[in-house]
């Protein structure tokens, strides 16, 4: 009898943030919220803005407390990347039990998702002033889709490369579910820990290029005098 079960161990997730700096690609302006990214809209003046990214900086995600913001931040991509694969068990007409996990049918789940600040006038500002914004957003919105490409594109590789491995050994039913769950889990939580590390890096090198420099916080001598801070 061959009979397939959920994984019974632990379930290999790496999960971690990546905190982006402003970002000083230059992109045509958009004129609108990035598609498909979030924004945290901050109002009140635009020093008041420049002063909020300076000191707290953008959440990874909406629902977290306020001690995950990340200072002089205009943008954070947060990534998951999981592999839960089951178990696929049969017993021998000897008694034996076989145990088998197969990765190339469990492919990884990936969840890389951005996050920006964004800085909206309490009043209608300039063209001049709305110009900028939109620049400045679009700026902010294509560095961390830079990084989003990174993670699918290089857990994609890593897929490639895992989906061959599999886990097979016969014997004694317990000890050898053990065995093989371990054996599995283990090179899981290594694949996961290199993962990590290597997208990590990957946005240090990023940051080092000429696209992924800092730019400057917006420009107030542009927006402030048209935008007054709300009351």
């Amino acid at each position: 009898m061959s009979v397939t079960q959920a994984w019974p161990f632990r379930t290999a997730v790496a999960r971690f943030i990546i905190p982006m700096a402003l970002c000083a690609i230059a992109i045509p302006n958009v004129g609108a919220d990035p598609v498909g990214i979030p924004t945290e809209k901050r109002q009140g003046s635009c020093s008041d803005f420049n002063t909020f990214l300076q000191e707290k900086g953008v959440k990874p995600r909406s629902n977290d407390d306020e001690s995950k913001r990340v200072p002089k931040r205009a943008g954070v991509t947060y990534a998951e990347i999981k592999n839960s694969p089951n178990i696929n068990e049969t017993e021998r007409p000897d008694g034996q039990w076989c145990y088998k996990v197969d990765l190339a049918t469990y492919p990884f789940e990936v969840t890389a998702q951005s996050r920006i600040l964004k800085w909206t006038p309490a009043e209608k500002p300039s063209k001049e002033c709305s110009a900028h914004l939109d620049a400045w957003l679009s700026n902010v919105a294509a560095h961390e889709q830079h990084h989003v490409e990174d993670i699918k594109r290089y857990t994609d590789a890593q897929w490639k490369a895992w989906k061959a491995r599999v886990f097979e050994k016969c014997g004694p039913q317990a000890a050898t579910r053990t065995l093989v769950t371990e054996e599995a889990n283990a090179f899981l939580e290594k694949g996961r820990d290199e993962i990590a590390g290597k997208i990590r890096s990957m946005a240090e090198e990023f940051h080092q290029t000429e696209a992924g420099k800092p730019t400057p916080p917006l420009n107030c001598n542009i927006c402030d005098s048209s935008s007054r801070p709300t009351k």
